[in-house]
């Protein structure tokens, strides 16, 4: 995999909820994305300020709530080192199948969705 980089639609300084984040691969493919909120902190006395989400696994998509944790870490975040709450939490729901099409006699298309935890 090339260099990630991300970018915000403002300044990279981000407030406690209603940012949209993007990450972007060297060709400016969309690779993953989120828009969080502070109800990512859950009832945590750490939504208050001072610390940072941090995803718990990246293997599982980036924009899943229940993938992000308020960092443990003493100083409020993990810049430049491993996160705090990393573990392995894989996805396991499974799509719900919303509708068939058939453009085609002999062709169909599936749509299916699955919940943002």
């Amino acid at each position: 995999m090339g260099l990630l980089t991300a970018k915000a639609k403002s300044s990279l300084s981000l407030t406690d909820g209603g940012k949209e984040l993007l990450l972007y691969d060297p060709e400016g493919n969309v690779v993953d994305w989120l828009s969080y909120s502070a109800e990512w902190y859950g009832d945590s006395p750490k939504k208050d300020g001072g610390f940072s989400l941090e995803i718990i696994d990246y293997s599982v998509a980036c924009g899943q709530a229940a993938n992000w944790r308020p960092s443990e870490a003493t100083a409020g975040g993990t810049p430049s080192a491993p996160n705090t709450v990393q573990a392995s939490k894989p996805d396991l729901t499974a799509p719900r199948l919303v509708d068939v099409f058939a453009p085609r006699p002999r062709d169909s298309s599936l749509f299916l969705a699955r919940p943002f935890a």
